[in-house]
């Protein structure tokens, strides 16, 4: 069985009580939510002796620091004191989301078989595994939450305004990776799509990577922003020929 999380950490009013899903952890299967696969994002700014704080001083009014952890089959939860308790567990598995063809079955990764809809249909995949549920990543801008899911299989993006709830807003499509930044968020593969709101994207320009024998490379596995430009493709990092602008 293996384990990989998404995390990102932000400053934000914290909702979700033990009431709302399962708190700390969860087990392999959909107990909890299914494991595997995935990121977390940790809004806040750093902890103590970091120039930030412990969950009370430094944040504005009405917000604390709060992590937001994301895994495979939609499993996504949210920490309000520096990771020491989880909460607002939630996973397609657990809720029987459209995406699982309302299946409340226990997945569990790379054990069972789930089923997704892909195209209007429920076809049948091993859990985790090249699959419409694969975490990707998720990030935090504009004052929401967005977090792609899908490899090998089209997923969805999906955003939030409390990383609690979920709308789908890019369905039918996989994605490497998802970065904000410069007042945008972009969804990669070869043929990425941005968007200001995290709501209404629109297609950007293909990523047309090459490998040294001139032969198309297709997967874009991780996606990363920052001050300058550079572009990823498998393990290998080239400089971006676009401008600084980015437009």
């Amino acid at each position: 069985m293996r384990w990989s999380w998404c995390l990102v950490s932000v400053l934000w009013a914290c909702g979700g009580g033990p009431e709302d899903g399962a708190g700390a952890g969860g087990d392999s299967s959909s107990g909890g939510g299914a494991t595997s696969g995935g990121g977390a994002v940790a809004i806040g700014g750093g902890g103590a002796g970091e120039g930030g704080s412990s969950a009370g001083g430094g944040a504005p009014a009405g917000k604390v620091p709060m992590f937001v952890a994301q895994g495979s089959v939609g499993r996504t939860m949210i920490s309000c004191d520096e990771g020491k308790t989880w909460v607002a567990d939630h996973a397609w598995d657990v809720d029987g989301d459209p995406m699982v063809c309302g299946s409340t079955e226990p997945a569990r990764c790379y054990e069972s078989t789930c089923t997704y809809q892909v195209d209007g249909q429920c076809v049948e995949q091993p859990c985790c595994d090249h699959s419409a549920d694969v975490a990707k990543g998720v990030v935090n801008g504009a004052g929401r939450f967005v977090a792609t899911w899908g490899w090998g299989m089209p997923g969805e993006v999906r955003t939030s305004d409390d990383a609690v709830g979920w709308t789908p807003t890019l369905p039918g499509d996989t994605f490497g990776g998802i970065a904000y930044g410069g007042g945008r968020f972009v969804v990669a593969s070869r043929t990425p799509h941005w968007s200001e709101d995290g709501l209404t994207w629109h297609a950007g320009g293909e990523a047309d990577f090459k490998n040294a024998d001139g032969s198309t490379m297709w997967s874009v596995r991780r996606f990363a922003y920052a001050d300058y430009q550079a572009a990823a493709a498998s393990s290998r990092w080239r400089a971006a020929t676009t401008a600084a602008t980015c437009s």
